[in-house]
């Protein structure tokens, strides 16, 4: 079992450590849950993992209600649960929360494209770092591109950042007169 679970988050590629562990890294990635149910079908597999659902690993905590993943089916049709290929689609719900270190985001749903390198995050999504916090009704952002799209509608855009400097005028400066303020414009 645990060996499918490490091909599995191999596949996903949203946990890249993981694939220390198919060349012999010591890394163990678990995901725990009060229920699991496979599923198999013709041409894809689905696993259900439901109840207080945790994924942890190298710098990844992944908490949820549920996670459910799909794969493309491999080998023979009529296996029960055959070979996992390409996972297609990770959806995480109910209390979603993401850490990993010097970021976290949560919402009520994520949705993880693995062959897109796109994450969509709603239902009241949150991601803090560093920098600040951004909210919206939807967060959407794609792996290796820094770049996000937040999205409003019934929830508006909002982004907190740290304390900008005052960068009215300075109170110690002298005032300009208009002529000053013209000759400065080089209209004169």
């Amino acid at each position: 079992m645990r060996k499918f679970f490490i091909t599995l988050l191999t596949l996903l590629g949203l946990l890249p450590t993981v694939r220390a562990l198919e060349m012999g890294g010591t890394t163990d990635t678990v995901i725990t849950g009060d229920r699991l149910e496979m599923l198999s079908g013709d041409e894809r597999s689905e696993f259900h993992i439901a109840g207080r659902v945790q994924v942890v690993g190298t710098n990844l905590r992944l908490t949820c209600d549920e996670l459910h993943i799909t794969s493309v089916k491999r080998g023979d049709p009529s296996d029960t649960i055959g070979r996992i290929g390409k996972v297609t689609e990770i959806i995480a719900i109910g209390n979603v929360r993401v850490e990993q270190k010097g970021r976290s985001a949560s919402g009520g749903r994520a949705e993880f494209f693995p062959e897109e390198g796109k994450v969509l995050l709603t239902e009241r999504p949150v991601v803090t770092d560093a920098q600040g916090t951004v909210s919206g009704t939807e967060i959407e952002w794609f792996h290796g591109q820094r770049r996000a799209l937040v999205r409003g509608g019934e929830q508006r855009v909002k982004v907190t950042l740290p304390n900008l400097p005052d960068l009215g005028p300075d109170p110690e400066a002298p005032d300009e007169t208009a002529d000053d303020q013209a000759e400065s414009n080089g209209r004169n």
